[in-house]
C-alpha cells in the first residue's frame, strides 16, 4: 500500500516537472487536458495519505487493545488473531510479539512461540527475551525426558485440550 502511493506521489511529481499535458494538436493521445499545476489534485493525494494513515493508527490501536484484553482473559486464539491484525500494519512491537508467542506456547505450538520470542526480543522486549529463554530451558527439560522427541499436544477450536501425542 505504501509502495503504491509513494509510486502514486512520484509520478505525479514527474508529470508536472514535465510539463505532461496533452494538447488538441496532439494525435497520438486523445487525454483531457489536465493542468498539472494546479495544487487541487495534490492536495487531494496528500489528504488521501494522511486520512489513509489516521484509519491504519486507529486500525492498529484497536487490535493492540483487543490483543492485550484477550491476553488478559487467557484467549489464546483471539490473542493470536488481533495481533496477526496489529503486526501487519506495524511490525516493530516487541510486546505484540511477546503476548503472540505466549499464547503460541499456551495452545502447545512451540516453534511458533520461539519464532516470536525471538522477533520480539529483536524489537527490545525484555519479557520476550526472557520467554524466549524459559522456552529453551523448557526444550531443553523435555528433550532429558523424552529422549528428544517431541510432545504435540491438540487444542479445539474453544481451547479445549484433546490430547497429546509424542513423536520421535
Amino acid at each position: 500500500m505504501i509502495k503504491k502511493m509513494l509510486t502514486m506521489v512520484l509520478m505525479c511529481i514527474m508529470a508536472m516537472g514535465a510539463k505532461a499535458q496533452v494538447y488538441g494538436y496532439d494525435s497520438w493521445a486523445q487525454m483531457p487536458t489536465v493542468d498539472l499545476y494546479d495544487d487541487g489534485m495534490l492536495n487531494m493525494l496528500i489528504r488521501a495519505v494522511a486520512e489513509n494513515g489516521a484509519r491504519l493508527k486507529a486500525e492498529y490501536e484497536a487490535s493492540y487493545n483487543q490483543t492485550e484484553a484477550a491476553f488478559r482473559q487467557k484467549r489464546w486464539y483471539e490473542v493470536i488473531n488481533n495481533a496477526n491484525r496489529a503486526l501487519a500494519i506495524r511490525d516493530y512491537n516487541g510486546y505484540l510479539f511477546y503476548m503472540r508467542g505466549y499464547a503460541y506456547e499456551q495452545i502447545g505450538d512451540w516453534k511458533e512461540a520461539k519464532r516470536d520470542y525471538k522477533r520480539g526480543k529483536r524489537c527490545g522486549s525484555g519479557l520476550a527475551e526472557q520467554a524466549l529463554s524459559a522456552l529453551k530451558a523448557k526444550e531443553k527439560q523435555r528433550k532429558k525426558n523424552y529422549g528428544g522427541g517431541t510432545t504435540t499436544t491438540y487444542y479445539d477450536a474453544y481451547g479445549n485440550n484433546l490430547g497429546s501425542s509424542y513423536r520421535r
